[in-house]
């Protein structure tokens, strides 16, 4: 077994736990683990160490262990994708275990535990596919994804400030509010599920869940399971400022499944095959990394596609 430890250099010099290089080579030298230790700091590099890993040793098993935050996570499956042999591990380092809602049994303690990790278990797990990328957790569009992008852009010029950076969901309601009280064009979309039209309305937020949470903390898809070969569709309707601070608890707490109030704003549904169509390009965020969307793209769930090592 040969092991890929990729690290995202700008999170782990800011975590107060021990997920470090000195750690992970200690525990592999104990066990006389065949491994190897990369940093990752710009965008997307995962995926391109990923890639180049897989074709320098095309000899399996392998394990890759991702030790970073959601975009890690994200680049790291897209290298990984057509590779099922393969088994991913992922350390979160930013101090965000939403990814780890979907398996309640694990202990908090464990998540961050590197020799919990390296005697695991593999399970296979669904990923959300949309057009030629591919999703772990939520994609979504609307409000949340314009504070995505808003986070992307201020964590690249502002990773010196370790005020944001143990703050962020703090900042993240804020500016949620602050897109509400701005935003006063309508934007619509029109959504088909297995070849019919179920939604043409404005709208909100709209997230295709593979798992009940993302990386805002979010509790948006709270029936989402990310081994059941569906995707949750989550259609928030325009809200109205009132409407909006009546919801945000629901939305935020998981409660939209069964909340009267929200019901009347809400659509819920689990789903295979999505076709979306907006009016102009959109910007849509999967496991918090933004793309730039044409005005149709299509929403598949590719079920059993990852391996992925959970912590014992």
């Amino acid at each position: 077994m040969r092991y890929l430890f990729l690290i995202k250099t700008n999170l782990v010099q800011s975590i107060s736990f021990s997920v470090t290089a000195e750690k992970i080579r200690s525990v592999c030298n104990q066990n006389n683990l065949d491994y190897e230790l990369v940093y990752t700091s710009f965008l997307g590099e995962e995926e391109e160490v990923v890639r180049k890993f897989l074709n320098e040793f095309p000899e399996r098993p392998l394990r890759v262990i991702v030790c970073g935050n959601f975009e890690s996570l994200h680049f790291a499956v897209n290298g990984l994708v057509d590779n099922k042999d393969v088994e991913l591990g992922f350390i979160p380092c930013d101090g965000n275990y939403d990814f780890f809602s979907s398996f309640p049994q694990i202990p908090v303690s464990k998540i961050t535990n590197i020799e919990a990790l390296l005697n695991g278990r593999a399970v296979d797990i669904d990923l959300v596919k949309i057009n030629k990328r591919y999703c772990v957790t939520v994609a979504y569009l609307g409000m949340d994804t314009n504070l995505s992008w808003f986070g992307l852009q201020l964590l690249r010029f502002c990773r010196w400030c370790s005020f944001f950076h143990f703050n962020q969901q703090w900042f993240r309601r804020v500016f949620n509010f602050s897109l509400l009280l701005l935003d006063t064009q309508p934007k619509t979309i029109r959504v088909c599920v297995n070849g019919y039209a179920v939604f043409n309305n404005t709208y909100t937020i709209v997230a295709f869940a593979n798992t009940q949470k993302y990386g805002t903390g979010t509790f948006c898809a709270p029936l989402a399971k990310i081994d059941d070969g569906l995707v949750d569709l989550v259609f928030v309707r325009k809200l109205s400022l009132r409407a909006f601070l009546k919801m945000a608890g629901i939305y935020w707490k998981g409660l939209i499944a069964e909340n009267e109030f929200a019901r009347n704003f809400v659509e819920y549904r689990h789903c295979m095959n999505i076709e979306v169509e907006t009016p102009e390009p959109t910007f849509i965020a999967m496991d918090t990394v933004v793309y730039l969307y044409d005005h149709q793209f299509h929403i598949q769930t590719i079920p059993a596609a990852l391996r992925l090592l959970l912590p014992m």
